[in-house]
């Protein structure tokens, strides 16, 4: 009954609000439980939404149904057995949650509802303005902010590459930006930034997907582009600074273009399938142990098949194979929240085929890397159960040193997760929770190192300069 009142509550009510935007992140908490954080895109059919509970170790669950008109929101997922109903006004939306016939009020905010320590607010001490560039060859329209320290002299710059997922331009993560705020350390020491929204997010036009990191490729060499023909920039001293799947990025765009340094953040620097099977070794020891022996040669050998079969429908049949071979060990209840086995498996297999994923898991660094004799700068924290730290640096030491490389630099921080906050466990539940965004130590390394082995004598003055004002 009380599903049919809220459903009927829903489509009769009569007090029509003015159309507000919906898009982006929301944060709520149940009273004295679980928090919930929901992402609002735009899909071709509407809209689509993702839910985290951080508690509950639940993330990128996709509802099933979202519904929105006339400032009326209604939300559903099967699978948890939830269902809201809510109108939006403003920077909030206020409605009622039914789980498993359970009503309880809800409000989701703009806001995180958990402390944030580094927050940067207008008026910023530095010049900012949003721009727009083209990618380059695709020539799709993207959308980014540039920051300099002043309107007037030329000054390095740096364009910064989200990791994987569809980001916007602070690569905004559970409440944190930490883009914004290695931008604004940043240009508060002499460098100028341009962050972008990925294609199809935010303001950027095109759609993210189908595409692969090439062609995210692209949309970096159309930053880079544009900062060369921009009369503040100095075209010599322009640098990549690419985060987890960026930092694949960043080498594949400086074999195009002439990059004057490379930074890499918590990047891979062995082939993406021996990091993504560390990566399933870790998930195991650390979340579910008690798994490993039934599920990790499962997963194991979906992605090495997806790094070895190139042709998309040998591939499709050999993990339809796979799923069904590995299902047959797994109690069905494990499904529930995957909406049943048959549509786990599907979408697993939609996943695993994608033109993204399969180029992913046949990515390596290491064809890219004797092309490098720019200054490259790699850190990664030792608590990053996404991409090990010891892992990933040994990978980049060994590279880089056969090469004879001359100017490397590779930094692994204590207690300092993937997106590099400092931490205790480093497991993903804990990011929404952490207060701080991005660890002091490593802004500090970040713009020390660029400044010591980027500029000259002549910009080291006006950096300092301009970290004066």
């Amino acid at each position: 009954m009380a599903k049919l009142l809220i459903l009927f509550l829903f489509f009769s009510f009569t007090q029509l609000i003015h159309a507000q935007e919906i898009t982006g992140n929301w944060y709520g908490q149940l009273p004295d439980r679980e928090h919930l954080l929901l992402d609002v895109r735009k899909a071709s059919d509407g809209y689509s939404a993702l839910l985290d509970i951080p508690e509950k170790n639940i993330f990128r669950t996709r509802f099933d149904s979202i519904a929105f008109q006339d400032g009326q929101v209604f939300l559903k997922h099967s699978g948890l057995d939830y269902e809201f109903i809510g109108s939006i006004n403003g920077t909030t939306i206020k409605g009622e949650i039914i789980e498993s016939d359970t009503q309880s009020p809800l409000t989701w905010h703009r806001e995180p509802l958990a402390r944030r320590t580094q927050i940067v607010e207008h008026p910023f001490p530095y010049y900012a303005k949003d721009v727009s560039f083209l990618s380059a060859e695709e020539h799709i329209e993207l959308a980014g902010t540039l920051t300099m320290p002043d309107e007037q002299g030329k000054f390095p710059a740096v364009v910064l590459i989200t990791g994987s997922g569809a980001q916007n331009r602070d690569e905004e993560i559970m409440g944190h930006k930490p883009f914004l705020v290695l931008a604004d350390h940043l240009t508060r020491n002499g460098i100028a930034v341009l962050r972008y929204d990925d294609r199809g997010t935010g303001e950027s036009k095109g759609k993210f997907r189908p595409a692969t990191a090439e062609n995210y490729a692209r949309d970096t060499q159309g930053a880079v582009q544009f900062l060369q023909n921009h009369p503040n920039i100095l075209a010599e001293q322009i640098g990549l600074a690419g985060h987890s799947e960026g930092g694949n990025i960043a080498p594949l765009v400086a074999t195009w273009e002439d990059i004057g340094f490379l930074v890499l953040l918590a990047a891979p620097g062995v082939s993406n399938l021996d990091m993504d099977l560390k990566q399933l070794e870790m998930i195991f020891e650390n979340e579910a142990p008690e798994d490993y022996d039934r599920d990790f040669a499962h997963w194991e050998r979906v992605y090495r098949s997806m790094a070895e079969i190139d042709d998309k429908e040998t591939l499709k049949a050999t993990l339809d194979t796979l799923f069904d071979s590995w299902m047959a060990t797994v109690p069905d209840e494990e499904f529930v929240i995957e909406g049943g086995k048959e549509k786990f498996k599907r979408e697993q297999i939609e996943s695993h085929t994608s033109d993204w994923y399969h180029y992913f898991l046949q990515f390596d660094v290491n064809q890219y890397l004797p092309h490098m004799d720019m200054p490259i700068l790699a850190l990664n924290g030792n608590k990053d159960m996404q991409i090990e730290a010891g892992q990933n640096l040994d990978g980049f030491r060994k590279t880089l040193e056969s090469l004879g490389h001359p100017n490397y630099k590779l930094v692994e921080l204590e207690n300092v997760n993937h997106f590099f906050q400092p931490c205790e466990v480093g497991t993903f539940p804990e990011v929404y929770f952490l207060e701080e965004t991005f660890s002091v130590v490593a802004l500090e390394e970040i713009s020390g190192w660029i400044k010591e082995n980027v500029m000259g004598e002549e910009s080291e003055n006006k950096l300092k300069n301009a970290a004066r004002k």
